[in-house]
């Protein structure tokens, strides 16, 4: 029997039986090798598939629990916008000036006190104490906008009404501030409720510009 291998015709029937064995060894370890050749780019491949599900894996864990915060980062991001209208509104603008001046007189009136003077001045700038300035970087933009709107107020009134004004003062929306405070008696003695003349200024906080924070 003939066959052909390596580029030769071999006739078996002149090979010996160790001669085959041999022979069959050389055959079968091409064989092995050959395969083993053309099966290392799959293993790589799927060395490379498999670190990608890893980092696939890994990223999908994190944004997992990211997306488990979502709630709790909304409700904190409400809590800031809520915040942060509500300093603003403290301070409005001068473009609300009007309804400002508006409040703080009816303020004043709302406690059978009678009102004698309400005289607003021009807006004027404002102090700030030094505590707050520091070396003035931080706070130089607020410095810029940042405004008093002074009000003469004259009224007469019992003590308790008086109080009760400033007390209201106290609890307005917006920041206010008293100072310069005048009080004296008027007349005699009317039972508890003795008149009381009352003079002092009422300082409202306005930022320069409208609603977009442009003059």
């Amino acid at each position: 029997m003939e066959i052909k291998a390596f580029g030769r015709t071999i006739d078996t029937d002149q090979v010996s039986d160790k001669q085959k064995m041999i022979l069959g060894g050389v055959i079968a370890a091409v064989v092995v090798a050959s395969t083993a050749y053309y099966n290392k780019p799959t293993y790589d491949s799927y060395q490379d598939l498999l670190e990608q599900i890893d980092k696939l894996s890994a990223d999908k864990s994190g944004k997992e629990a990211q997306v488990a915060k979502l709630p709790a980062l909304k409700k904190e991001y409400e809590a800031i916008q809520q915040n942060l209208k509500r300093m603003e509104g403290q301070i409005p603008r001068t473009e609300n000036v009007p309804t400002l001046l508006v409040d703080m007189e009816k303020m004043t009136e709302n406690h059978e006190v009678m009102l004698q003077t309400f005289v607003p001045a021009g807006l004027a700038p404002v102090n700030l104490p030094p505590a707050i300035v520091g070396d003035g970087k931080a706070t130089a933009g607020l410095q810029n906008q940042l405004r008093q709107l002074p009000v003469k107020i004259s009224a007469t009134g019992s003590y308790p009404n008086l109080v009760d004004i400033f007390a209201t003062f106290e609890r307005y929306e917006r920041t206010l501030a008293a100072d310069g405070l005048n009080v004296a008696p008027v007349g005699k003695a009317a039972g508890a409720k003795r008149q009381l003349q009352v003079s002092f200024n009422l300082n409202a906080y306005v930022l320069l510009g409208g609603a977009n924070g442009k003059p």
